[in-house]
């Protein structure tokens, strides 16, 4: 009697933190510097709060007053119809060789997105900046890279810097997901199309009319970090026919799609410490490859925690998937010779199985807890009968 209590002990406190962060244990709140000043600190979901991975932590660089400096710019906002066209001017001013624009704190109202289309840029906000899409303006917010209708490699761009502020796409004023003269773009609160070495960092984007980031055509070595997608009327995160990316430290939540969407030819995928939850699909994987998740919490979505189709060195590492309304994982089709793996996951309280395995033998399992009953509790009830 008494070893058994020892070790339900030992397996309480294991899992105590994914309690935690399932709302039943108090979480401390901490203030979120990337969202505007009437938007909710952090997400709220069944009791707990999750502010953004090192919010507080991160602040953006300080613009000095004066820019000697010929190769950078800096923005001060209107609220104006000006807004947009100021910010573009100064992107489009800059020397082939590149340089950076800076954007002073405040609300840009854009009667038209914002394009990136060449090397070398950079485009940083000071804490407080916001860029909204106006009504009816039926554009990404902002574009890197190729908007013609099917790039080639000649039309790469590289080397792109963004970050430090904040995307609202404002999806209830608009009325297409395309652009009416241009119908192959989708209206992303960040649309990345076509580039190489990308930097995005310390963003919080929302309200898209379609999805939060999606990048596609060819675009490889991205980084996405410390950011929040949440509230876009399709997916959070998208990533199609790319390759060499790591997002690390992030949120994608509330999104009308899936949190992560990865499909269409993608490979070389890395994603470390997230939170996707409340979402319709928490991750959707599809034609991808050597794609690596680690330490990710998977939770409270309105469907699957996450959906697997013809997948192959796929790997879940340490990730946690809970309350979800479907399975916690379901692989539904795979390729010869695949090798994919879940290794070390916890799953709890998930409406179907832990793991649905359609293929018979495609997805290796080691050292994941699947507790009977699909409840914590009751695994841990087992041990002190």
């Amino acid at each position: 009697m008494k070893y058994k209590l020892f070790f339900a002990v030992l397996i309480g406190l294991s899992l105590l933190n994914p309690l935690t962060m399932l709302g039943h244990a108090e979480l401390p709140r901490r203030d979120n510097r990337l969202r505007s000043p009437t938007e909710p600190i952090g997400l709220v979901y069944s009791g707990g709060s999750y502010p953004i991975p090192g919010a507080e932590e991160k602040t953006a660089p300080k613009i000095p007053e004066t820019l000697s400096n010929l190769f950078a710019a800096a923005i001060t906002p209107c609220g104006c119809a000006d807004d947009a066209a100021n910010i573009q001017q100064a992107l489009d001013a800059l020397p082939l060789t590149g340089g950076s624009v800076y954007l002073r704190a405040g609300i840009y109202l854009l009667n038209q997105g914002i394009h990136i289309k060449r090397s070398n840029v950079t485009l940083l906000g000071e804490t407080g900046t916001l860029l909204q899409l106006g009504p009816n303006v039926n554009q990404p917010v902002v574009l890197i890279g190729s908007d013609v209708e099917t790039p080639t490699p000649n039309d790469i761009i590289q080397n792109i810097r963004i970050g430090y502020m904040e995307i609202d796409g404002n999806k209830a004023n608009q009325i297409s997901e395309n652009v009416p003269a241009k119908t192959w773009i989708r209206n992303n609160g960040v649309d990345v199309r076509g580039v190489a070495y990308l930097w995005v960092e310390n963003m919080n984007v929302h309200n898209a009319r379609s999805g939060g980031i999606v990048v596609s055509w060819f675009s490889q070595r991205i980084t996405i970090s410390n950011s929040s997608f949440h509230d876009n009327f399709f997916d959070g995160i998208a990533l199609y026919d790319s390759k060499n990316i790591l997002i690390s430290n992030f949120f994608s939540y509330a999104n009308s799609s899936a949190g992560l969407s990865l499909d269409a030819n993608l490979e070389y995928v890395s994603l470390f410490g997230g939170y996707v939850a409340d979402n319709d699909i928490g991750v959707f994987i599809r034609n991808a490859m050597n794609v690596n998740l680690n330490n990710i919490m998977v939770f409270g979505n309105r469907k699957y925690g996450s959906y697997l189709a013809i997948v192959q060195g796929l790997f879940f590492q340490g990730c946690g998937f809970y309350n979800n309304k479907g399975h916690g994982i379901w692989l539904e089709s795979t390729v010869p010779g695949s090798n994919n793996a879940v290794v070390g996951c916890l799953f709890s309280n998930n409406g179907g199985n832990c793991i649905q395995d359609d293929t018979g033998g495609g997805l290796a399992q080691t050292a994941n807890i699947c507790p009977s009953g699909r409840s914590v509790l009751n695994f841990l009830r087992r041990f002190i009968k």
